[in-house]
């Protein structure tokens, strides 16, 4: 269906289907396992490892180095590099994925934009293999790149959403996606849990075991990124407003954004959603990245002690993702999120009375 602009129009009925459905959810399966292996438990301890190393080469274990990194002149304290490094990946994401989402709307085959963000984190992701010794520039980079990259590539994935599905059963695709992303993140952490417990007995260092396990998240990545691309090929044409046919899609872009933006102040629950949006998922992305920091370096837990802590919030979570679901569908979504947001609350501020573990035990030097 062409518009009167020229631009292919998406045909809602022939894109509503339930093998779309499933292609489409196959994309929280990939993803996943860069978010929790790598993401979740892994790069934060290993690149504060490395930031260590290079401030503090000669650092007795249990001793803390007071050293600080030069990032464009900019002092940074060793055990602060990786929640700034996550800030910035944070903030550059906040300008980008505005105009990532409306070329989502308006490119062509979205799906083809999917998959070149998908891979290119993929690509950075298992490029993460290559960090060792003190190299946590690169690190840096990558992580950065990473993360912008899954992040843009999850608002393309949100926007096939509307696409895939009816308005009435968004809640039941999107949760049961949730629960197989859990499925699969938990699934390669478990594997990688057992590469940590036998790495001697294979010939592997603890280093090289967890460089193959970020190596590991970048390859699941990439390669479970073909189920919805390619089921999800035949979804072309565009959702958004027509514009003129010169303009093109970043055109098109800069003209959608430009009139978000002028018409925004006449939506006030719109605006408040964002507002609402903005302070409770940083608060949720900030404790997901900064867990496995915490947790090596205030409470004294190794990898391995890490990994199955993680892996038990996993499996809890895959059941967790199914029944929010079933009570959305009945409750309805605003109820729903925000009795989860009421109960993430009690949890993290419950979390703050836990005790550290004493001096001495961490990442290098586990109790």
């Amino acid at each position: 269906m062409t518009s009167a602009t020229g631009l292919l129009r998406a045909d809602p009925e022939l894109e509503r289907t339930r093998a779309h459905q499933r292609a489409w959810g196959w994309y929280d399966w990939a993803n996943s396992a860069y978010v929790t292996t790598t993401g979740t438990v892994l790069i934060s301890p290993y690149l504060t490892a490395l930031a260590r190393a290079d401030a503090c080469p000669d650092l007795v274990a249990g001793q803390v180095c007071d050293e600080r990194l030069s990032i464009l002149g900019l002092p940074v304290a060793v055990g602060s590099l990786a929640p700034y490094t996550i800030t910035v990946a944070t903030l550059v994401s906040a300008v980008v994925l505005l105009f990532v989402g409306a070329v989502a709307d308006r490119h062509p085959r979205p799906t083809h934009l999917l998959g070149g963000l998908a891979w290119s984190g993929a690509a950075a992701a298992s490029a993460m293999f290559f960090l060792q010794g003190s190299s946590w520039q690169l690190g840096v980079l990558l992580v950065v790149v990473a993360n912008l990259c899954l992040g843009a590539s999850t608002v393309v994935y949100d926007a096939l959403l509307n696409r895939v599905a009816h308005p009435d059963d968004r809640d039941k695709v999107s949760s049961r996606a949730w629960a197989l992303g859990y499925l699969g993140g938990g699934l390669l952490l478990a594997l990688n849990l057992g590469l940590m417990q036998v790495h001697e007995s294979l010939g592997l260092s603890y280093e090289m075991a967890i460089r193959i396990s970020l190596l590991s998240a970048g390859l699941w990545w990439a390669v479970f990124t073909l189920i919805p691309v390619v089921g999800l090929r035949r979804i072309r044409g565009t959702t958004a407003p027509p514009v003129d046919r010169a303009a093109g899609v970043l055109g098109g872009t800069f003209t959608q954004l430009r009139h978000t933006f002028g018409e925004l102040r006449s939506y006030p629950h719109t605006l408040t959603f964002l507002l609402a949006y903005l302070f409770f998922n940083d608060g949720i992305q900030t404790v997901i990245t900064s867990a496995s920091l915490y947790g090596t370096e205030a409470l004294g837990f190794d990898t391995s002690q890490m990994i199955i802590t993680i892996l038990v919030v996993q499996f809890v979570a895959f059941g967790g993702a199914l029944a929010f679901g079933v009570v959305a569908g009945r409750a309805g979504a605003k109820r729903t999120v925000l009795g989860g947001i009421l109960m993430w609350t009690l949890v993290v501020a419950f979390a703050y009375f836990v005790r550290p573990a004493p001096s001495g035990c961490g990442w290098s030097a586990p109790c």
